[in-house]
């Protein structure tokens, strides 16, 4: 599964008269919230600085609970929410959001601007919006003082003009306009941390400064509440979080049209339940619900508004666009619900239950006893917290909770969607539904469980760190997205402790792949019982026609040097490479890093890929593996002739190579027609035994420093067939006082590289030759030269070939 860094669904236009209108040209960044990063699209992604200037074809990433402010030179003010990607094209006035959520102030009389995002056209002129987009899903649009004017592209000609107070929400498949709603400007302005100064800066403590058009949206407000309390306005419920979790994922707003009273009573309706009145322009709830004024709808096709009862002759206005007039809605009757007789004391049931607060916890809290129990049709819990011994959330159709839950057991059923904003602290998390489960908060447990129906719709988003610290049990495939993510136990769909066993483990993220550490007992990556399939932390891919590079490569760590897990078998490819650049980028991304940390074997029967040197996905900078393993006798490590440890990189690559290293207490080093190999990098293979082995059987190595020795003072390194290429420097030792390299078939060193062979011992066995490449002779370092010719003692008839050998003494042999 990938994430596009720029994925160009439909286009969001703002049109505008161009009076007084200059070019935008550059931007300076203003304000820096956590992490932000400038996007050069031959060059990749580095850190942005306070009042670098943006211009060119350069863009402003933001990552998880990130922000950004940047100012044009005409004053227009832009802000960045978390997990956004937003350019603009110098010399016009055209803004582009890929994804994410942004705020766009343009002072009046300066013509506006033109924004892209999804399927959609718009446009401002003097106009302070709010937009969100996510890719595949949605953009939805709100005006905060002045208007805008929008379109879909099914149909450019038509336009709907949003005014002050207004939200449309645009799928991206959309073949018309649906009508706009009210929304709640005073709470958007209050909790929205991309309006407010406070919440903007976060934890920072950073001076923000206020919103230039902060007066006007005032206004608005007075004129929004006005209406409201003559009973003629009816505004829409918008998620908008108020932690510093996630504040500017303004969710951006839910769309659901309901009053604050009924989004307390009974559960929302989502903005596609609407039915819009084409004989008024309004769109009217379901039955029983309340009618909510919307703006005008296209204008190709928008009559003059009529009013309801009784309606009165409306002649219709010239050319001019005005608002409509007020429409007076008939009275709603609502019947009051039965009292329902409360439950026992140690059971929470309602719809919008008020959650006791938080426990605090720690290995002395003592869980508040009885259960918190919900069961609806749809479950939304947006403020408040809650804390019990056991959670129960039963959501026929859907579970959205945007409120912290700690708990001694969380368990949950989902229609379709069960959604976690907020931070998760239990037990135990078992949960099952019908579609997708997210959290999207940090989660923390001793045993996960989870079980969605459709392939791929476990997701896992925690902003900073997720750490499961026992059993990890999905029943399918899961895309985990976090920065770090921690598994202790294991993970495990058949029961048995400690060991991995999954179909499909997908880490992606838009900018780089994760960081996975699984710090448990047995490690098996395979597709059997008891195992995990391919394993995939490649950084995301760039867009083919956005000039961008794709992104670095993940980590994952198989055990840790604190937590070695037992033994790691590896049956199944591992990837942490680097994302598909962009048409016409030659090279991006640094290669990811793959550790394996065992006490006991760790046995490499797959492809370990960390970067690459072929397009698309041709990387920067190389990628390195490193595995490490404890055991002292038997085999510590092995690499089969299906197993290749991979650090590739082109000639042409700008970046360095990367590192592939095997480490051994003493346990033998088998490379039995392997593959191992470190473009423009260093191979390190070394067991460090008294009287280790590393034998290399038909094994393809190569790198441009290659370094293989058996470092005990009775090392034996054998190598029987293959090939050893190294460009910078070849080093084989064996032992550091009685060892031996021992050649039992015959071999080839290539590369232009200096060669040297050393230990008490070196012999090639009869008929056998070491062919030596490159441009000068193999340099020698033995007391025992078992070979003829090239100094050698003349007891075997094995021989150097090629540019064959000198030999001196052991003593005279250079550092390893």
């Amino acid at each position: 599964m990938k994430i596009n860094i720029l994925p160009t669904l439909a286009t969001l236009t703002v049109l505008t008269s161009q009076i007084l209108a200059g070019p935008l040209k550059e931007a300076k960044i203003n304000q820096i919230v956590n992490d932000v990063k400038v996007v050069e699209p031959r060059q990749g992604a580095r850190p942005a600085a306070l009042q670098e200037v943006i211009k060119n074809d350069l863009g402003v990433a933001t990552g998880i609970q990130s922000r950004a402010e940047l100012l044009f030179q005409d004053d227009t003010l832009t802000r960045l929410g978390a997990e956004t990607f937003f350019s603009f094209q110098p010399g016009t006035r055209n803004l582009k959001l890929d994804r994410g959520a942004m705020l766009l102030q343009v002072p009046k009389n300066l013509g506006g601007a033109r924004i892209r995002a999804a399927s959609v056209s718009a446009s401002i002129t003097g106009t302070t919006i709010m937009v969100e987009h996510l890719p595949g899903n949605r953009v939805k649009i709100v005006v905060l003082e002045g208007s805008l004017r929008v379109a879909v592209d099914a149909r450019p000609t038509e336009s709907l003009l949003l005014e002050a107070g207004k939200m449309v929400t645009i799928r991206p498949d959309a073949k018309q306009l649906p009508p706009p709603v009210a929304v709640d400007l005073r709470k958007l302005v209050l909790t929205s941390a991309l309006i407010d100064p406070v919440l903007f800066a976060g934890k920072t403590n950073r001076a923000v400064a206020a919103l230039p058009s902060m007066g006007l949206i005032e206004k608005e407000i007075a004129l929004q509440e006005a209406a409201a309390n003559a009973g003629t306005l009816v505004t829409a419920s918008i998620d908008t979080p108020t932690t510093e979790t996630d504040q500017t994922k303004l969710a951006l707003l839910s769309g659901d049209p309901l009053t604050t009273s009924q989004a307390k009573t009974e559960p929302p309706l989502p903005a596609s339940d609407l039915t819009p009145d084409l004989t008024t322009g309004s769109a009217l709830a379901p039955t029983g619900g309340t009618a909510t004024t919307t703006t005008t709808a296209p204008t190709t096709t928008t009559p003059p508004p009529v009013a309801v009862t009784p309606p009165p002759v409306v002649t219709p206005p010239p050319v001019v666009v005005t608002p409509p007039p007020v429409v007076t809605l008939p009275p709603v009757i609502v019947t009051p619900p039965p009292v329902v007789t409360p439950p026992p004391a140690d059971t929470v049931q309602s719809p919008m239950p008020t959650a006791p607060p938080v426990a605090v916890v720690s290995p002395a809290t003592t869980w508040p006893a009885g259960t918190f129990s919900v069961n609806q049709n749809k479950i939304r819990i947006q403020t408040g917290s809650i804390a019990a011994q056991t959670v129960q959330l039963t959501g026929r159709k859907q579970i959205q909770i945007d409120a912290p839950i700690t708990a001694g057991d969380l368990n949950f059923t989902a229609g379709s969607q069960a959604q976690f904003y907020q931070n998760i602290q239990a037990n135990t998390i078992t949960g099952n539904a019908g579609n997708q489960i997210e959290f999207d908060g940090s989660v923390g447990a001793n045993v996960i469980d989870l079980t969605a129906t459709e392939v791929g719709a476990t997701s896992l988003n925690a902003p900073s760190s997720m750490t499961i610290n026992g059993t990890f049990a999905p029943s399918g495939p899961v895309l985990l997205r976090s920065p770090s993510i921690t598994i202790t136990g294991g993970i495990d769909g058949q029961g048995d402790s400690g060991l991995l066993d999954l179909a499909t483990l997908t880490f992606t993220r838009p900018t780089a792949g994760e960081t996975l550490s699984i710090e448990t007992n047995d490690l098996r990556v395979n597709t059997g019982s008891g195992g995990v399939g391919a394993i995939n932390l490649d950084g995301g891919d760039a867009h083919f026609a956005s000039g961008q590079e794709g992104a670095n490569g993940g980590q994952l760590w198989l055990g840790t040097d604190i937590n070695p897990a037992a033994t790691i078998t590896v049956q199944k490819p591992i990837s942490a490479t680097t994302g598909a650049n962009a048409l016409g980028v030659a090279h991006g991304g640094a290669g990811g890093l793959v550790m394996m940390n065992a006490t006991g074997t760790i046995d490499v029967q797959a492809a370990v890929k960390v970067s690459e040197s072929a397009a698309p996905r041709a990387s920067k900078s190389g990628g390195s593996i490193y595995l490490n393993s404890g055991k002292t006798t038997g085999t510590a490590i092995n690499v089969t002739s299906s197993g290749q440890l991979l650090s590739l990189l082109a000639a042409a690559a700008p970046g360095a190579g990367g590192t592939v290293q095997f480490t051994s207490a003493g346990g033998d080093i088998l490379v039995n027609g392997g593959k191992v190999q470190a473009d423009k990098g260093t191979v390190d293979i070394r067991n460090n035994g008294a009287t280790g082995r590393v034998q290399l059987t038909n094994a393809l190595i190569s790198g441009d420093v290659v370094k293989i020795g058996a470092m005990g003072a009775n090392g034996q390194l054998i190598i029987g067939g293959g090939t050893i290429n190294a460009d910078t420097s070849l080093k084989l030792y064996g032992g550091s006082s009685n060892g031996s390299v021992h050649f039992t078939d015959n071999v080839t060193l290539g590369g232009n590289s200096t060669k040297t062979i050393a230990g008490k011992t070196v012999q090639i066995d009869n008929g056998k030759v070491v062919t030596v490449g490159g441009t000068s002779a193999a340099n020698v370092h033995t007391d025992n030269p078992n070979y003829t010719g090239s100094g050698g003692n003349g007891s075997t008839s094995g021989a150097f070939g090629g540019k064959g050998a000198t030999t001196s003494s052991f003593s005279s042999r250079p550092a390893f």
